[in-house]
């Protein structure tokens, strides 16, 4: 009874879908929807390199060692914080190795290297043929 019920809405069903499918073939909905994606993608790529290009770099030290002081019902100074995590600190008062730590951890090569190198990006986008695993399993 299951089966024969599948069976009618499949067949009632199947007229719709191939009326639908020669609509998209005919006004190539596929390609529509992929270039308005990619239209999509390159108008918020445009909007956000605007946004960093613009941005107040001039006063981002005096936003980052901004605090909100914090008073009790007696009016006296209980404390204060930070909009960010922990403690702003001027980078003279820094250690000189703790630049070269952050680097070092981010990119080993970094003063070797200009711009940016895809060799790290490649071989997970496309593996090479002979590291695949073939039908019979080996390498």
């Amino acid at each position: 009874m299951k089966n024969n019920s599948t069976n009618n809405s499949k067949k009632r069903l199947r007229p719709f879908l191939r009326k639908f499918n020669r609509f998209c073939r005919k006004f190539h909905l596929v390609k529509w929807a992929f270039v308005l994606f990619l239209t999509i993608s390159l108008v918020a790529s445009i909007y956000l390199t605007f946004l960093a290009k613009t941005a107040h770099v001039q006063n981002l030290e005096s936003s980052l060692s901004k605090t909100t002081e914090i008073f009790d019902a007696s009016n006296h100074r209980a404390g204060e914080l930070y909009a960010q995590k922990g403690t702003y600190v001027h980078l003279d008062k820094v250690s000189r190795n703790i630049p070269k730590a952050v680097l070092s951890t981010e990119d080993r090569n970094f003063y070797h290297e200009y711009g940016f190198l895809c060799e790290g990006d490649w071989p997970r986008v496309f593996p090479p043929l002979e590291k695949q695993v073939t039908s019979s399993g080996l390498h």
